[in-house]
């Protein structure tokens, strides 16, 4: 029987982090954006929040209406207030992602205001990813030149499932057919790196369902997709609709097949792991937002809600709409809790799992042994290969990431109840 260290499967990689003791001090944001930015490739975060139907199995931070018509006016002041700061005239931008919520949800020509906005104030490099998230009820093919012919290069779209019967189970819009079509009408727009969300692991499902749902994504030939194993959230409709199908969390075994049927499935079809729940085809979906934020990057957040680095200070707007929007007349007026060097090296080292690598000698020289004794359990029983001075994630290892990840910050925070990290 394969040795298992763990009794459950982490399926966020954010869950547990403790930061508290890594805070060397509160500085005043308008300092940090006084600064020179010291680093290359960074990213912007822009956070829709607004949402025009809830998914049954979503507990995510977003709003049910359509989009408030001043959002976009605050996102742009936002911008207005920061782009002549040293940071942002310095900081050379990689990437771009608009999340959500649903960010598609916002009138073209607000989305098309930003984007334009955007280019107008920051350094995007000349190949800048412009990615954004999207249902396929938002998001028409017609709206999607517009946004394309503004700078957006990069589409991901929220599948989850081209079950008819599942799509209903979800709360999704549209049956199989019509996500399949809406899927072709955006790969015949031209744009080329187009991305999608697959669930598995949902209550009742058939590896008939499964392959069914592979098959359709090879037919499509779509750049790449990510994986997720459903999480059961208490507060989300479907597991008040069906709790007593809500156990799907006890069965690792069975959820262990299904990723790997996925994993197998698509690998045959020439598909790569990129990070611990996408797959890609090489070459043709490089991801850098989430590249930039698991190597150390620093990202702008724009929007109600949105988190992210300036100069080592980890800045996060007000979540309430209203309370963004007073924010942006003056977005710097704020103070923020400054991380010390020592969080910032454990945070890129750990980060790198994401990308399904690490090397123990990037942790602080006082841990190291400890990681190399930690890292050579963990390939004894499967989780990692070695090569050269890095050690690679096996599928086991990418299956159980975010558990790993636990465990080093669980290490270097010194929870006491967190699963041990040495046997």
């Amino acid at each position: 029987m394969e040795q298992n260290r763990y009794s459950e499967r982490k399926k966020s990689h954010s869950m547990g982090r403790e930061k508290r003791r890594f805070v060397g001090g509160m500085e005043d944001l308008s300092k940090l954006y006084d600064k020179e930015c010291d680093r290359k490739g960074n990213a912007i975060y822009i956070h829709i929040p607004f949402c025009s139907k809830i998914c049954t199995f979503c507990s995510m931070r977003r709003e049910l209406s359509p989009c408030n018509p001043e959002y976009a006016d605050m996102i742009i002041r936002h911008i207005d207030k920061i782009s002549e700061t040293p940071f942002v005239k310095t900081c050379d931008i990689d990437a771009v992602y608009f999340g959500g919520g649903t960010p598609t949800s916002m009138e073209k020509k607000d989305l098309v205001r930003i984007l334009e906005k955007l280019k107008s104030s920051f350094l995007l490099a000349p190949d800048c990813e412009i990615t954004m998230e999207t249902t396929l009820s938002e998001l028409s093919p017609e709206k999607l030149k517009i946004l394309m012919e503004s700078g957006l290069n990069r589409l991901s779209a929220g599948i989850q499932t081209f079950s008819t019967r599942v799509r209903e189970l979800l709360g999704r819009v549209g049956d199989g057919n019509f996500a399949v079509e809406r899927m072709k009408e955006y790969i015949d727009t031209g744009l080329s790196d187009i991305s999608m969300d697959i669930i598995y692991n949902y209550p009742g499902q058939t590896l008939e369902e499964l392959q069914y749902d592979i098959g359709i994504m090879k037919t499509l030939d779509i750049a790449g997709f990510s994986l997720y194993s459903l999480i059961s959230m208490e507060n989300s409709l479907l597991s008040a609709l069906h709790p007593e199908d809500m156990n799907i969390n006890d069965d690792m075994e069975r959820e262990r097949l299904l990723f790997d049927t996925i994993a197998g499935e698509m690998r045959r079809d020439g598909y790569e792991f990129l990070e611990i729940t996408k797959m890609v085809k090489p070459g043709r979906d490089s991801y850098r937002y989430i590249k930039a934020r698991n190597t150390g990057k620093y990202t702008i957040p724009l929007g109600a809600g949105a988190g992210g680095e300036i100069m080592g200070g980890a800045v996060m707007n007000p979540i309430d709409i209203d309370q963004y929007g007073e924010f942006t007349h003056n977005p710097m007026k704020k103070m923020v809790p400054v991380m010390k060097d020592e969080y910032n090296k454990i945070n890129k080292a750990v980060s790198s799992l994401q990308l399904l690598k690490v090397n123990p000698g990037d942790f602080p020289p006082d841990s190291v042994s400890d990681m190399e004794k930690l890292f050579k359990d963990l390939i004894c029983e499967g989780y990692f290969n070695k090569e050269g001075n890095d050690y690679h994630l096996t599928d086991k290892g990418i299956f159980y990431g975010n558990n790993i990840s636990m465990d080093l910050w669980n290490y270097f925070t010194g929870k006491e109840d967190s699963e041990k990290t040495q046997r």
